[in-house]
This record gives structure tokens, C-alpha cells and sequence, in this order.
């Protein structure tokens, strides 16, 4: 329902606005923020119901159930067999898998990398992060997560997602 609500009030209020500053020259002050609210109340439940649904659906298929559907952060953990200079080398190979992976920054000192992906129908980009802690004897802990570019999205059908997926699929057939 937060989901739902969200993209009302995202893509109805300024249609709302747009259409009332629209239509006041030329029906006057009341009818022409009458006719805006209510045209911004159509097309608020119009792009919420069907953007949601199609945001829910498909984070459905992807996760089976098992998270937050309404989410576009998302992140996950693995530990890997290896020190973490090389753990660090497996996190940017991994970048390199998803579309449009790319290097942005990586501090092997403090054991983090920053990257980002490439935009797609679904999104204009991902900033992907990953933090590693040295568990001694060779164990290195991997935390990962995967958000929007953009910091304003309200629905990535299931990109975020699918981006963190696939790095732990990565990860654990390389650990």
C-alpha cells in the first residue's frame, strides 16, 4: 500500500499542479485548480496502479516472495575463501558481469569498492557498493548492496534486485 501511495503522490501532485496552472487562464482560479486536482487524482491512481502492480509483479518473479516487494534497495552477504586482496579482485570481476558494470572507486586499504551500472529500460543506473572485513585465516566477509541511481525512483521492476542476485550467484561459484 506505501508503494502504491508513493507513486500517487509522486505522479499526481505535480500533474495536479501543471494541469491547474494549465487550465486557470482560461477557466478561472477555482475551475481551473478544480479541474487540475482532479485531473491529478486520475492520473495518480492511474500511473500507481499500473506502475505498482508492474513493479510488483516483477520483483515477485525474481525473489520468490521471500523480501520486501515494495523495496528498490536492496543487499546481501557472502564469505569468501580468499584474502581480501583477492576477495576485492572477485567483487570487481563481479561488477563486470552486470550490464554496464563499471569501476568507480576501490580502496584496497579500507576494503571497499564503488561501481556502478548501466542504465536500462528499467532504470538509469544502479550504484552498487560492496565493504569487506578481513575474518583472518584467509576469510574475507563481503557485504553488498545495490540502489538507484537516481535517488528519486520509486519502482525498478526488480533491477536492484537482479544486480544483487547475480553478484552472490558470482561470489559463490568463484569462492
Amino acid at each position: 500500500m506505501r508503494l502504491y501511495r508513493r507513486l500517487f503522490l509522486r505522479a499526481g501532485l505535480p500533474f495536479a499542479i501543471i494541469m491547474a496552472l494549465v487550465l486557470m487562464p482560461s477557466h478561472g482560479l477555482v475551475a481551473g485548480c478544480l479541474y487540475g486536482l482532479l485531473a491529478g487524482i486520475a492520473f495518480g491512481l492511474f500511473m500507481s496502479i499500473i506502475l505498482g502492480s508492474l513493479h510488483i509483479a516483477a520483483v515477485r518473479r525474481i525473489s520468490g516472495g521471500d523480501i520486501d516487494i515494495t523495496a528498490v534497495n536492496h543487499s546481501g552477504t557472502a564469505l569468501l575463501a580468499h584474502p581480501l586482496e583477492a576477495a576485492l579482485d572477485l567483487c570487481a570481476a563481479a561488477v563486470g558481469e552486470l550490464k554496464g558494470g563499471h569501476i568507480l572507486s576501490r580502496d584496497e586499504a579500507g576494503g571497499t569498492l564503488e561501481a556502478r551500472s548501466g542504465k536500462t529500460w528499467k532504470s538509469f543506473g544502479e550504484r552498487i557498493t560492496f565493504t569487506l572485513a578481513d575474518r583472518g585465516d584467509g576469510i574475507t566477509e563481503v557485504a553488498f548492496a545495490s540502489r538507484p541511481a537516481a535517488g528519486t525512483t520509486v519502482v525498478d521492476y526488480g533491477k536492484n534486485l537482479q544486480n544483487v542476485r547475480q553478484i552472490a550467484i558470482f561470489l559463490a561459484q568463484h569462492s
